[in-house]
Order: C-alpha cells, then structure tokens, then sequence
C-alpha cells in the first residue's frame, strides 16, 4: 500500500508540473509556419465568440423588425434574406413564403418585356438565385423560369444587349463573373448541354481580364489597382475550387490574393475599400472587412485565429465588431449612424464566421439545404 502511496504522488507532481508548464489553450492557433500563435488565448477567443453571437441574435431581431417583409432588393431583400436564412432563424410564419411571391411577381414582370429584361443586369437573377436556394426554393423552376440559366447561358438569354456586353463578364465586369459562378456552383448545378459557358472557362477568364499584378482582382477588365472588396469576393467564387484536383493554377493565385490582403490589412483588423475615395485615398468599411470574413471562411480559414490575418493583435472580427450598434444593427463608417446595407453585410459575414464554429457548410455552399420546386 505505502509502494502504491509513493506511485499515487509521484503521479499527482507529474500532472501538477503540466499544468504549470502547458499553456491553456484548448485548440493551438497555428501560423500557416506552423508555430503557435501564443498572443491569443482561449478566454479571448471564447469572450469573441460570445460577442459575435450576442451581435448576431440581436441584429436577427433588428432586421425582422426593419425589414417585416422582404422584396425584391439589394437592401431589404435578398442578402437579409441569405443571412437569416443560413443562419437558421425562425422567422414569422409567412415570412418566407411572402418573399417568394414578390419573386414571382418580379419575375413575371421582367419575362413579359421584350427588351431591357431585368435592367440588362443578369446579377439581378444570380442575386435572387442565391436568396431562393437559401430558403430551400428552387432558382431552376420559378414562375416557369430557370434563373440558373441566366448564368449559363447569358448571351441567349439577354440577346439584346450589344455584342460585346452579351457574355459574362462583358457588362458588369467582374461582378457577372463571381456571381455567376457562386450561382451555378450552389447546389453544383449540371452544366447545361446548350451551355455557352463552363465553370472552367469563367475561372479563366476571372484571372486572365481581372486579376491585377499584385495578385489582387479588380472590378473592371485589365485594371491597375486591386479592390479589397473585389479580391475578397473572387475568393468566395474560387473557394470550391481551392486545393482541389485539377485546379493547382487556381489554388496558387488564392494563395497569393491572401498574401496581398494579408499585407493590406489595416492595423486595426480591418480593410480598406477603394470605391468611395477620400482625397485620392481608401476609406475603411465594416462591408470590405465583412467580404474578406465569408472569404476566409468560405476557404475554411478561420479569421479569428489564423496568424495572416492578426494585425496589431487585431482579427477582421474584431474590427468588424468596432462597428457594431449596441442593440443591433453595424455602420458603414466607425463614426457613422446605422446603416442597413452595411448591417446585412456584416450580418451574413458573422453567420458565415458562426456556420465555420460550428463545422456547418460555407455560406455559398448550399448542398445541405433541401430544395423544394
């Protein structure tokens, strides 16, 4: 017994000794080195994650409040519609559904012109492709109208443009390219046999015309300058595409588009926009941070922990949070007054960040929702 004694206390030192020299960490951060990233501990992070939430159920309920039904829109309809459809809120019994006949509505209006449908803008139906799938909707057979096509196939579909704005890309810039290719990679659309287009061709031609030298993307064809906003949303399109077979080239230029936003992110976190410019220089925008957030987490990258992305020991989420309006709602600018656009944006990227907490598919990844027709 006294043998056993001596085992029994020896055994008791050996653990006391660890939990003095092991550090608290639940789950090491680890630089893309493969060093431990000892400036942030777990009661940081946890303290984060709960802030993150708290902002999120309460801009759930600012934005069931502001928006009581949702139209057809880019403030008010379909990107408050993404976030909380992806979050899995439980909204007024009828919210959906109401949404879903404005859509109809919508559509039947745009098919019945015989020109200028949907304003000649085909990211009108990626945009409300993407709202429809996110609510379990199917975007292929609306009011007898496959909006997934649009993408496709968008020199048939909106023949009346001039020649050289019919093909994706060739209008909106790179915005036609991105959406488009979120839209058809959703639920991993089939190509179409009649396709004039493939998921192939449109990543070529993103990072031939839009990617700058700097390995950033910009949103007009062969531009000089990386957009932060513009780089960050390619990344979400390229994601599904990032260290898969076949697609090393693309792997390569995401993994230097992050080096780039790396090195321009700011002090405090977040990013600068180049649109909007202020005596010739960027302005900093809770939407550009919220776009590099859903692409680092559509990557699978964790914003909040990953080396890359921690300036002055400030995360994105951090500064996105800076933003933040107690009680529910974020700004466009620091100083600034609640803005809608600006809080749906920041919304969805805080439900992309909370989706990558919890194991759940990307925020474009929509192959764990059930379409209904």
């Amino acid at each position: 017994m006294r043998g056993d004694n001596k085992i029994i206390a020896w055994v008791i030192v050996v653990i006391l000794t660890l939990n003095v020299c092991l550090p608290i960490y639940a789950t090491p951060v680890v630089t893309p080195s493969g060093q431990n990233l000892s400036s942030t501990t777990q009661t940081q992070l946890r303290s984060i994650e709960s802030e993150v939430k708290d902002a999120l159920d309460h801009t759930t309920s600012y934005i069931l409040n502001k928006v009581k039904k949702s139209t057809v829109g880019s403030i008010g309809g379909e990107w408050a519609v993404l976030g909380l459809a992806r979050r899995g809120v439980d909204v007024p019994k009828t919210y959906y559904e109401d949404y879903y006949k404005c859509v109809v509505e919508k559509i039947k209006q745009e098919e019945a012109k015989a020109t200028r449908k949907w304003g000649l803008k085909v990211t009108e139906t990626q945009r409300l492709a993407i709202a429809l799938t996110a609510i379990g909707k199917d975007p292929m057979h609306v009011a007898g109208i496959d909006l997934i096509e649009y993408s496709w196939n968008k020199e048939k579909k909106m023949s009346d443009l001039p020649k050289a704005h019919q093909g994706l890309g060739d209008r909106q810039g790179l915005n036609e390219l991105v959406f488009g290719l979120i839209t058809i990679d959703l639920k991993q659309s089939t190509r179409p046999k009649d396709a004039t287009i493939s998921r192939n061709s449109i990543i070529e031609k993103i990072l031939k015309d839009y990617r700058t030298k700097d390995g950033g993307f910009s949103l007009s064809k062969n531009g000089a300058k990386a957009d932060m906003d513009m780089t960050a949303m390619t990344l979400q399109a390229l994601a599904p595409y990032y260290n898969q077979k076949n697609y090393e080239y693309v792997t390569k230029a995401v993994d230097k588009a992050l080096k780039l936003l790396s090195q321009k992110q700011s002090k405090s976190g977040g990013f600068i926009s180049e649109y909007g410019l202020v005596l010739g220089e960027g302005i900093e925008t809770s939407e550009s941070t919220a776009q590099v957030i859903v692409a680092l987490c559509s990557l699978g990258i964790d914003p909040q922990k990953d080396a890359r992305f921690i300036k002055n020991g400030k995360s994105p989420i951090d500064a996105l949070m800076e933003y933040y309006v107690s009680g529910g709602g974020f700004r466009h600018l620091r100083d600034g007054k609640i803005d809608q656009m600006a809080t749906e944006q920041a919304y969805y990227a805080l439900v992309a960040y909370e989706r990558l907490l919890k194991g759940q598919t990307s925020l474009y990844d929509m192959t764990d929702i059930k379409v209904y027709k």
